[in-house]
């Protein structure tokens, strides 16, 4: 069933790696992935958030929102998955062979993905004069990339 939990240093810096990637993941996706200086049609600072509010109202400027919202959420869902799954491990349920390295693995993905489609969304934003990429998904792919390597280096554990 499930063997003794032993935690060591290497343990803890793993789970301490995982757990901060999935929290720059969740602040990364709510916070704001454009800002600009100077932005025509009142548009300032832009999250995930306020481009959903577009979107929903039929605004068909906002090209590039779907890809990077998709990536945006997949990166977090995986993420999630992928400390519930290190927690599992760690106390002792046999998980499938390398399936902590396959979470891993694509939470970093989207998390790159998110992060390229946010630079393509915000620079086809006509109402954007002087993009620049806020922190949002700077955060989300420094926490993808945590959770990646802290899901790998636990597959040797």
């Amino acid at each position: 069933m499930s063997k003794k939990v032993t935690i060591d240093v290497k343990t803890l810096a793993i789970c301490a790696i995982i757990i901060v990637g999935l929290v720059l993941a969740i602040v990364g996706l709510f916070g704001d992935f454009v800002k600009a200086d100077g932005a025509k049609e009142g548009v300032g600072l832009s999250s995930i958030s306020d481009y959903n509010d577009l979107l929903k109202k039929g605004d068909s400027k906002v090209k590039g929102f779907v890809p990077t919202a998709i990536f945006a959420w997949a990166t977090f869902a995986l993420a999630i998955l992928t400390a519930c799954a290190f927690v599992v491990k760690f106390f002792g349920v046999k998980l499938p062979k390398n399936v902590l390295l396959l979470l891993g693995a694509l939470t970093a993905l989207c998390a790159i993905l998110a992060f390229i489609f946010s630079i393509v969304m915000a620079s086809k934003y006509p109402a954007l004069t002087d993009y620049k990429i806020a922190y949002g998904p700077i955060l989300m792919l420094i926490g993808g990339l945590f959770v990646g390597c802290g899901a790998a280096a636990s597959e040797k554990i």
